[in-house]
């Protein structure tokens, strides 16, 4: 077991215990704290990791462009809902695969597939443990009521697919083992959480926080642990400050019963995903490019 995996593990434990005692109420509040605790906290840095190679880059032209793409993205979820949907589950499915594979793959046109077969996988397999409240939060979002084999035939196809190209793949046999217990667990997780929760338990544990430990690597390489955590932190307070004040908002004025608020959720965390999925995308080229571990 690779030993920077332990805490995502044992995390992962401590979320299925609490999964079996919580009610879902309670659930999609610890959820939602992790999503917009740790969860934005891995992106809130992306304008520094697109300046990190050029200190004269002009941030303020980047934050603009930035804040262009998440107002695009919002606005592509109110006038083009389907389309937006579709492209936001795709490109995740592939940041995920990234994320979880970058270290163990080359930087090849190759490994693109994998990471997005495997990320499909880790979809389709929330999807499929929470059928009946995804086909209802897409159905508000697209108005289309997507049927249930649907989502049985994603889950097969995607885990045939990831198994096939990990038997193909030197790297993916060495992997497959440990990577088929690890994905047990998860299963064992996603089914006995609410969906929010099992979002936010893939999204925070076995993304958020490894792709914030890459950033330390790209950010700080010659600065121990501790100094990465704390100037990631003060470099990225305002940004956290301001995800925790949406918290506080949401905690006081959105109704967590009402029909509208997991399509609304989904559609602000959209919004936000499509400019870091290329920010890190870059990230890892970079890194790779110039030897960064």
């Amino acid at each position: 077991m690779p030993k920077h995996y332990r805490i995502e593990i044992i995390a992962s434990l401590v979320l299925l215990f609490l999964g079996f005692l919580l009610p879902v109420l309670l659930q999609n509040l610890l959820g939602g704290l992790l999503i917009i605790s740790l969860g934005i906290l891995h992106g809130a840095n992306d304008i520094r990791i697109l300046s990190q190679p050029n200190k004269e880059t002009n941030v303020l032209q980047l934050v603009l462009f930035y804040l262009a793409v998440v107002l695009g993205g919002a606005m592509a979820f109110f006038f083009f809902p389907t389309i937006a949907l579709l492209t936001f589950i795709l490109l995740s499915a592939y940041h995920f695969g990234e994320q979880h594979w970058e270290f163990r793959l080359p930087n090849t046109l190759s490994s693109a597939p994998f990471y997005f077969v495997y990320g499909s996988l880790i979809f389709s397999l929330i999807f499929y443990f929470h059928i009946e409240t995804v086909t209802e939060v897409v159905q508000t979002i697209t108005f289309y009521k997507l049927p249930f084999i649907l989502f049985e035939r994603l889950v097969l196809g995607s885990a045939i697919l990831f198994i096939g190209m990990a038997l193909f793949s030197a790297v993916g046999r060495k992997h497959l083992l440990f990577e088929f217990l690890l994905l047990l667990l998860m299963c064992l997780v996603i089914a006995n959480s609410s969906l929010i929760m099992a979002f936010a338990f893939y999204f925070v544990i076995w993304h958020s926080f490894p792709s914030l430990k890459s950033q330390f690597g790209f950010l700080y390489a010659n600065t121990n642990r501790m100094q990465q955590f704390r100037s990631y932190v003060k470099e990225s307070f305002f940004y956290w400050v301001a995800a925790l004040l949406g918290l506080l908002a949401t905690y006081l004025w959105v109704d967590f019963s009402a029909h509208y608020f997991l399509p609304l959720f989904f559609t602000f965390l959209a919004a936000i995903t499509f400019p870091h999925v290329l920010v890190m995308h870059w990230m890892f080229r970079h890194k790779k490019r110039d030897g960064i571990s």
